[in-house]
C-alpha cells in the first residue's frame, strides 16, 4: 500500500500503526479487496469525496471509514494540523458492520499522537 498519495484534491498519509494493521489485514482479503480498498484512497484524494456511504462514511468523533465490500476497512480523519490531508490510522478486516470500541479507541489514540508530532 502506497504510505503517501497525493491526489488534485487531498493528500491521503498512512501512520505507521496503519501500515502495520495493513499487513495483517490483507492476509485474510482477496486481491480483488485489496484494490478496490486502494482504488477507493485514491479517489478520495483526486476527488475529495468518496459517492455513497458503501464506500465512505463517518464513524462519529471525527473518525472516517473508507469501506471495501469484502469487509476491508480504513479508519481514519482529516487532519487539523496539515490541511487538505486525510490520514489513515488503522486497517482492519471486519466481520460485522459496526466498528468495535477497541478500533475505534485505537484510531483516536493515533490520531492524538499523529496530530502532537
Amino acid at each position: 500500500m502506497v504510505d503517501d498519495y497525493q491526489g488534485t484534491k487531498l493528500r491521503v498519509v498512512l501512520t505507521k500503526e496503519a501500515s502495520e494493521s495493513y499487513q495483517h489485514a490483507i492476509a485474510g482479503a482477496n486481491k480483488a479487496c485489496v484494490a478496490q480498498l486502494l482504488r477507493y484512497i485514491k479517489w478520495l484524494g483526486d476527488i475529495g469525496k468518496l459517492r455513497s456511504r458503501d464506500q465512505f462514511n463517518s464513524e462519529g468523533d471525527g473518525i472516517f471509514a473508507i469501506k471495501a465490500n469484502c469487509g476491508l476497512r480504513a479508519y481514519g480523519w482529516y487532519s487539523d494540523r496539515y490541511p487538505q490531508t486525510f490520514v489513515i490510522g488503522h486497517v482492519i478486516l471486519k466481520k460485522k458492520q459496526k466498528l468495535d470500541l477497541v478500533d475505534f479507541n485505537r484510531v483516536k489514540r493515533v490520531r492524538q499522537q499523529y496530530e502532537m508530532e
